[in-house]
């Protein structure tokens, strides 16, 4: 006696079914959305009473409830306005460069967040700005903004300098990026 085993069809999900599971589904997902949101696991904003906004639309009026730490300064050099100003115009100066052709704001270019908007940054002998720079020493790793530099309580990526005051030194002297012999920076300042 043998048996004869006829194929038989697969049945295909309906449309009907797979448009159920679905309604079943994203009602699942909106019970469970709707369950985090009420017991406080996904935090947002509460109403504001009529009246009672965040800021009362004057610049800085809003932001921060608290003031900001105190900068990594050092005791034996104080800060004074006529070294705020000559640092500001140092900053943009390309006298400190070996070639006097890339100032700070060349890596660290206010127009793009205080950097150079390039994975890897291009020091001496580059020209240009930003992603535009072309020609020069590529550095292995990119310009951090200095955006609030002076609250960080080490420099670099590394960390190897103690404060600003410090970390100065690093670029104008090395080699790859802005490649200045201190010595004669110092002649070439006077």
């Amino acid at each position: 006696m043998s048996a004869t085993f006829a194929p038989t069809a697969v049945s295909q999900p309906s449309s009907k079914r797979f448009k159920r599971i679905f309604v079943l589904l994203a009602a699942f997902v909106a019970l469970l959305s709707a369950g985090v949101l009420s017991m406080g696991l996904y935090p947002f904003a509460p109403d504001l009473p009529a009246g009672n906004t965040p800021t009362n639309g004057e610049p800085g009026s809003g932001g921060l409830k608290r003031a900001f730490p105190a900068m990594a300064l050092r005791a034996d050099n104080p800060q004074t306005d006529d070294k705020v100003a000559l640092g500001k115009l140092l900053y943009f100066d390309p006298i400190l460069s070996g070639k006097n052709d890339m100032s700070c704001a060349t890596c660290h270019h206010p127009e793009m967040g205080f950097s150079d908007a390039r994975d890897q940054s291009m020091g001496f002998g580059g020209e240009g700005l930003g992603r535009e720079r072309k020609n020069g020493a590529v550095i292995k790793r990119s310009a951090p903004t200095i955006w609030n530099a002076a609250y960080n309580h080490r420099q670099f990526w590394d960390g190897r300098a103690a404060d600003l005051e410090e970390q100065a030194e690093g670029p104008i002297k090395s080699d790859k990026e802005m490649n200045q012999n201190p010595d004669e920076l110092v002649a070439e300042l006077k």
